[in-house]
């Protein structure tokens, strides 16, 4: 299988790269910076340039598979520009890829699967969402997830086993939401948020990537939640915390009122609660490496690779 992949030097992207290598997997790979370009007989870079509508042709030659992963990152200080351009940096290379492609006149690819999140469903202490569930967006984040899935399903038209993967929270050493959580608890203060009774849907890093793989090259369709069977409270996830990193730290809490005044609308992706199901995904076969937060940050915790 040769993988096309975008966003192959953010943090899945990355992961995803590694993986598919490790499986002996050819690998293209899109970047907007030129230093970034390598070429070797498995892993090829090329250049595009989404602002101006450039890419590189060369890129779709003998491919498979498209890995769509690019997309500005959502926790940054919102203003009506950088809103613009979280949303836009998801849309404009979708539209690219699809202007590529047609260009290319590739007819070997027979698979897309893009990034999604599950910040798309609302906040809800009690549901247990699936992949039916009735999308009604409301803020900020959930109809930029609704777009971006909207844009990606218009690939359809032209690779019919298009994918899409809603991903929970990535537990990874290296950067997201480990990497932040775990920061102050190096100075004795683990975080509580609010209540602390949201809840968390998350995945090791390592099944986030092997996923992508999975879902490539089963030649399926459709929305998938890419979450590990087993979400659990944020409070309770600090505690989880403790057990595995072997810190000492006394739990500072939050109240509501102080995050949604100093973050004020951003305040949604710390407080907002999505318990989210990954049967659809267990039951077309993925079999997770960690079902169970305990053995996915045992691992983290213990690890030293680059996937970290």
């Amino acid at each position: 299988m040769k993988i096309l992949i975008t966003g192959a030097t953010g943090l899945i992207g990355n992961a995803v790269l590694k993986a598919a290598l490790k499986k002996n997997f050819k690998v293209n790979y899109l970047t907007r910076d030129k230093d970034k370009i390598k070429k070797s007989i498995d892993c090829n870079g090329f250049y595009w340039d989404i602002n101006n509508d450039y890419i590189d042709l060369k890129c779709f030659e003998g491919v498979n598979v498209i890995i769509n992963l690019v997309g500005e990152k959502i926790f940054q200080k919102w203003t009506k520009k950088s809103k613009k351009e979280i949303l836009s940096s998801r849309i404009k290379p979708i539209d690219l890829l699809i202007k590529g492609i047609k260009r290319s006149n590739e007819i070997g690819i027979r698979s897309f699967v893009s990034a999604s999140a599950i910040g798309i469903y609302q906040n809800d202490f009690e549901k247990n969402y699936t992949e039916n569930e009735t999308v009604d967006p409301e803020n900020f984040i959930q109809k930029t997830v609704y777009k971006w899935e909207k844009k990606s399903m218009s690939v359809r038209k032209l690779i019919p086993c298009t994918s899409i993967l809603r991903i929970g929270l990535v537990l990874s050493k290296k950067n997201g939401y480990l990497k932040e959580t775990d920061y102050p608890m190096k100075f004795g203060i683990g975080i509580q948020l609010g209540s602390g009774n949201q809840w968390q849907s998350w995945i090791h890093i390592d099944d986030i990537a092997n996923i992508f793989l999975f879902i490539a090259g089963i030649n399926t369709m459709g929305i998938y939640n890419a979450v590990a069977p087993k979400p659990l409270p944020q409070k309770l996830f600090l505690k989880k915390i403790r057990l595995s990193s072997y810190r000492k730290f006394i739990i500072i809490k939050l109240p509501s009122f102080f995050l949604k005044f100093f973050f004020r609308e951003r305040a949604s992706i710390l407080l907002d609660s999505q318990r989210v199901s990954s049967k659809k995904i267990l039951e077309l076969g993925y079999d997770f490496a960690y079902k169970e937060v305990d053995e996915a940050l045992n691992n983290l915790y213990n690890r030293d690779d680059n996937l970290t």
